[in-house]
């Protein structure tokens, strides 16, 4: 599971991918493109690793 969630008291957003590991961006779509790219390599059976979007910026 990806999570995007505010950081109440800024204008930052936290990011976190399903192993745990975060990233703090003041933009969303910063903060999209690092969980979209971030998966890549440590897949499980229980979460595929990410096929790469064709095209996506």
């Amino acid at each position: 599971m990806l999570r995007v969630v505010w950081l109440p008291g800024s204008d930052q957003l936290l990011g976190r991918c399903h192993c745990g590991a975060e990233h703090v961006a003041e933009e969303p779509v910063e903060v999209w493109e690092w969980l979209l790219a971030h998966p890549v390599g440590h897949g499980t059976a229980d979460h595929p690793q990410t096929p790469e979007l064709v095209g996506a910026r």
